[in-house]
């Protein structure tokens, strides 16, 4: 059950480095390039990192029923505080990299 869940991020940062690869040649979706490539990568590594986290964190403190329901709810968790942060970020310096 958990390795495919790691093959989809894992999934997810390739696919999204290769569509940001593939934005960077279009001259329509040359500004979307950094939130694609930068945004999935974030992601997958938030999701992976706070996934992992919570459930070590709260299996060594409650038992291997939380450690469960931690790498769950750290999965959706990181994702989303991943992507948020990497928009966070793009938006910060974008401007420096010449953008519209």
């Amino acid at each position: 059950m958990i390795l495919p869940m790691m093959g989809a991020l894992a999934a997810l940062a390739v696919c999204g480095l290769f569509v940001g690869l593939a934005f960077c040649f279009s001259p329509i979706l040359r500004g979307l390039a950094p939130y694609v490539a930068i945004g999935s990568v974030a992601a997958a590594i938030g999701a992976l990192s706070c996934s992992w986290g919570s459930a070590v964190a709260l299996e060594s403190l409650f038992g291997s029923t939380a450690g469960g329901i931690g790498f769950f709810s750290g999965y959706m968790l990181g994702g989303l505080a991943g992507a948020a942060g990497s928009i966070f970020v793009v938006h910060r310096v974008r401007p420096h990299w010449g953008g519209e």
